[in-house]
C-alpha cells in the first residue's frame, strides 16, 4: 500500500517570540509533510495598514529552521503566518499569530525628497514627495519644516491632500 503524497499541512503552534520597535522574531512547529519532504518555510505578514486579505512576505526559511526573524516598520500592528512548502508545492497557512506584535511612532531616519506644495484654496495644502525607503509614507507638519515650490516644479506620484484652516509654512528642507 502506497501512502498519499501531497502538499504539506500548515505548520502548528506560530508563536510570537519577541517583538521589538524593529523585528519581531517567530517560532513553530512543522504540520506534516505528506510524504514529501518539506522544502523551507514562508513567513507572511498583514499590517494594520493593510486589507485583512493582503499578505507580505516577511523570510523563507530552510526546512531545518523553525524560525524567523522579521524586520519591521514603525507605527503598525502586525500579525504574522508561516507556511510550508515541499516539491508539489506551499501548502496552507497557519493560523494568524494570536498575539499583535505593534511597533510605536518613530521619527524619520532622513527628511523625505523632492516635497513640493500648493496651496490649492483657503482651506487645503496639498503636499507632494518622494517616499523614504526606511519611513513610512506619510509626514507630520509638527515634525517637518516644509517651503512652497512653485507647482510647475512638482513632478511626483504620491499625493497626500490636508484639510487645513490656514497655512503656515517654515523652514526649508534640506
Amino acid at each position: 500500500m502506497n501512502a498519499a503524497i501531497d502538499r504539506p499541512d500548515p505548520p502548528i503552534n506560530v508563536e510570537l517570540r519577541r517583538c521589538s520597535s524593529t523585528v519581531a522574531e517567530l517560532a513553530w512547529r512543522s504540520g506534516s509533510n505528506n510524504n514529501e519532504p518539506i522544502l523551507d518555510y514562508i513567513v507572511e505578514y498583514n499590517t494594520s495598514m493593510d486589507s485583512p486579505d493582503v499578505r507580505h512576505e516577511g523570510a523563507v526559511v530552510d526546512a531545518g529552521v523553525r524560525s524567523a526573524v522579521i524586520p519591521l516598520r514603525p507605527w503598525a500592528n502586525y500579525s504574522f503566518r508561516v507556511s510550508a512548502r515541499n516539491r508539489l508545492g506551499v501548502g496552507p497557512a497557519s493560523r494568524p499569530t494570536s498575539v499583535v506584535c505593534s511597533t510605536p511612532p518613530v521619527k524619520p531616519f532622513r527628511n523625505p525628497t523632492g516635497v513640493c506644495s500648493n496651496l490649492t484654496g483657503s482651506s487645503q495644502l496639498i503636499i507632494l514627495w518622494q517616499v523614504c525607503r526606511h519611513t513610512s509614507s506619510s509626514i507630520s507638519l509638527t515634525e517637518h519644516s516644509l517651503a512652497m515650490v512653485p507647482p510647475h516644479l512638482c513632478k511626483l506620484s504620491n499625493k497626500t491632500a490636508l484639510k487645513i484652516k490656514h497655512a503656515v509654512l517654515i523652514g526649508v528642507m534640506i
